[in-house]
């Protein structure tokens, strides 16, 4: 009973610690569902008033903004995810926080779930308020409601399980790095990098095999296999098909709890003195080299072939250039020392290296993409 009282107590005064950002989430909440719902109808209803499909316009446009159609809520979602967890875990930057933290008596696990719970709080609590009051607005300017309430509910789960997602995220891009700057760039990478990832892939086929087939739509990035590990695909999803089904959000709520996971196990085994450095863990900065640079340098390559007219010597100059440029400056950014950037690595000879195999690959066509011919089917 004594654990669940100081639990009790710990997260009160990090709400009052953080009232700045309640009273934030609860402006921004009422702009988004009970302002936003009164003006879009209040503006129907100023042109439509009369007309036989009045009352379905307002009803349709109502179950739009109060489910799934309300794209400034996505948007707020992936800010909010941010800020909340960077205004929770923002003492990890600073040493002399980290040491006080630190220091007081409670299991680092039980401090991370303090902080990590009352940013969901600060999310949750002012957005089922604002939810209630938008129901409310749509019913005092006359939509139906007849089976409204259960998409509500609906999207009400699934935008708290989609946050949750993207807090998580944010949660381990704060606490894999030691300033708010690779905090950004990696809670960036990780909304990004599937999309990277795909239209890199797209891009070279485009731009070195004769027999594919392009096929230009921005959703198309998401339909790639990589494109899906970027959680963007989750919105993309909703937004062009206007639903998710419940086995969709319950997956979503799976890799959630995988992240969680993840972030308190990062949070227990981070050093302290890590407040100072730009990624927490130096093993990893190889590896987070190795994972950018090779992408971005083959998308500026394929550009720069394509300015001159697909010309291969511009591709393997605008890749190698890219590839030395950018592992120098993620040298720089690792150490802030422009020794240790002209300074020889292993991961540049290795991203090099894989770079000069995958054009050599790609103009000897070695794979076959433009060779293959499917067996006969008798």
């Amino acid at each position: 009973m004594t654990s669940k009282n100081c639990f009790s107590k710990m997260l009160v005064r990090d709400l009052k610690e953080r009232g700045v950002w309640l009273i934030s989430s609860i402006i921004l909440f009422l702009l988004i569902y009970p302002v936003q719902i009164l003006m879009s109808l209040d503006a129907i209803a100023s042109y439509m008033k009369g007309e036989e499909e009045f009352q379905s316009r307002i009803t349709e446009q109502f179950s739009s903004l109060i489910s799934f159609g309300n794209g400034i809520m996505y948007v707020a979602i992936v800010i909010m995810a941010f800020l909340l967890a960077m205004s929770g875990f923002w003492y990890v930057y600073s040493g002399v926080k980290t040491d006080f933290y630190h220091s007081l008596p409670i299991k680092r696990e039980k401090l991370f779930l303090e902080r990590y719970v009352t940013g969901i709080l600060i999310f949750i609590v002012p957005y089922f308020i604002s939810l209630i009051l938008g129901y409310g607005a749509g019913i005092m300017k006359g939509a139906e409601t007849s089976g409204i309430l259960s998409l509500c509910a609906k999207g009400f789960v699934t935008n708290v399980v989609l946050f949750l997602l993207f807090y998580n995220l944010a949660v381990l891009g704060v606490l894999l790095t030691g300033n708010l700057f690779t905090g950004v760039l990696a809670y960036g990478a990780f909304l990004s990098y599937g999309v990277l990832l795909e239209s890199t892939i797209g891009l070279t086929k485009v731009a070195f095999f004769t027999t594919y087939i392009d096929n230009s739509r921005l959703s198309q990035v998401f339909e790639g296999k990589f494109g899906k590990l970027s959680p963007l695909y989750v919105f993309d999803m909703i937004l062009s098909n206007n639903k998710i089904s419940m086995k969709d959000v319950s997956v979503v709520f799976g890799i959630s709890v995988l992240f969680l996971v993840i972030c308190m196990f990062v949070y227990k085994i981070r050093p302290t003195e890590a407040y100072h450095k730009s990624i927490a863990f130096k093993k990893l900065q190889p590896i987070i080299k190795v994972a950018v640079v090779i992408p971005v340098s083959a998308c500026v390559g394929i550009l720069s072939s394509e300015i001159v007219g697909r010309n291969f010597i511009w591709y393997v100059g605008g890749l190698l250039v890219t590839a030395v440029l950018l592992s120098f400056a993620m040298e720089f950014l690792y150490y802030l020392d422009i020794r240790e950037c002209i300074r020889p690595k292993i991961s540049t000879g290795l991203i090099l290296g894989m770079l000069v195999i995958m054009a050599v690959t790609l103009k000897l066509d070695l794979i076959g993409f433009d060779t293959y011919l499917p067996k006969n089917q008798e």
